[in-house]
């Protein structure tokens, strides 16, 4: 289990397993200092760790980590004892990393890992919500990413994540976009290769 503290809304860097029968905690793991409030544009976590569900793939649990100013890292943790098995620098596909904020659990599929991007609370910045595919640690293979194609916010926050179908396809749901004539892609639930 991920320990949660309700009044700041936020899960700790400390990844916590406990064992089914003595409900004592067999291993922590420290990810990385979590970025404070005063380094955030805006928003309502504090401090900004991890935020979401992580996901289990092939032999590792993965876990998306705010660490400080320096963005988000996903790190693979082995299930039995907490070493680090993984881990890699996120990129923001909209070039905004500091407006950027992962919402959305992670999902598993495709030899991926899927984090959604959306923006801190009160959408402050520039922020352009995206997907990212990072390589799971076993599998070679580029990070693919996609952007929707609106000129701000759009955020991917959906508390559930992407939605991987039989055929590998990547489903999201994306929010408050631009506000223009024509239809910029906000809005909606989105089909995605797997690559």
């Amino acid at each position: 289990t991920l320990r949660h503290d309700p009044r700041n809304y936020v899960t700790t860097y400390s990844f916590d397993p406990l064992d089914r029968v003595t409900g004592r905690i067999r291993w922590r793991a420290h990810l990385g200092a979590p970025a404070p409030r005063s380094a955030q544009p805006c928003g309502n976590i504090s401090p900004l760790g991890v935020t979401r569900t992580p996901v289990y793939y092939m032999g590792l649990v993965y876990v998306l980590a705010q660490v400080g100013q320096a963005g988000p890292v996903l790190v693979g943790l082995r299930p039995t004892t907490g070493q680090v098995g993984y881990r890699r620098a996120v990129p923001s596909p909209d070039g905004q990393p500091y407006y950027d904020q992962q919402r959305g659990a992670l999902a598993a599929g495709n030899g991926r890992i899927y984090v959604t991007f959306g923006g801190h609370f009160g959408d402050c910045g520039p922020y352009v919500g995206s997907v990212v595919g990072m390589p799971a640690a076993s599998e070679p293979g580029p990070i693919v990413s996609y952007q929707v194609p609106t000129s701000d916010h759009a955020g991917i926050w959906v508390s559930g994540g992407p939605v991987i179908g039989p055929d590998g396809t990547v489903y999201v749901g994306v929010g408050n976009g631009a506000t223009t004539p024509d239809y910029d892609g906000s809005d909606s639930v989105t089909a995605l290769s797997p690559d």
